[in-house]
């Protein structure tokens, strides 16, 4: 249990103000938008065809 605090410090250190769950959501988010603008680019091209 003690390890898991100390990365708990060690993540706050590194993003100062920033929560790592918040942090970690606007990755995660971003990578899904990315993936559905991908997906919604390639239905657009495939009806162009």
């Amino acid at each position: 249990m003690k390890s898991r605090d100390s990365e708990d410090e060690a993540i706050k250190n590194t993003f100062p103000g920033i929560p790592f769950l918040s942090v970690l959501t606007i990755v995660v988010s971003t990578d899904f938008l990315r993936s559905v603008t991908r997906q919604l680019l390639f239905l657009r091209f495939s009806e162009g065809v």
